[in-house]
């Protein structure tokens, strides 16, 4: 586990715009970013820029778990980076 400045947040839906933004926006600010979401290529692609950038991100992948329970998603969270300080939601159409 490596702990992060701030703290650690979880992005469900940061496949999404809008997720994407608020992932890479908590990780400008010095937090461990867990994005999840359903598009694989995004969610990747999110983790590896937060990374290239120097901050400490992981993507779980919703579409090969199939629906991941907030407690489940929490719990990978927490294993990875530490205690959960923020957890967003995000649709597939973004809202949050």
């Amino acid at each position: 586990m490596h702990p992060s400045t701030e703290g650690v947040a979880v992005i469900s839906g940061a496949t999404t715009a809008p997720g994407q933004s608020a992932a890479r926006a908590f990780a400008a600010m010095g937090y461990s970013v867990v994005v999840s979401g359903r598009d694989r290529v995004a969610g990747r692609a999110v983790a590896s820029a937060i990374e290239s950038a120097g901050g400490r991100a992981e993507f779980v992948d919703a579409a090969r778990l199939g629906i991941v329970p907030v407690n489940d998603l929490l719990q990978i969270a927490r294993a990875r980076f530490g205690p959960v300080s923020i957890f967003l939601s995000y649709d597939e159409t973004g809202q949050a």
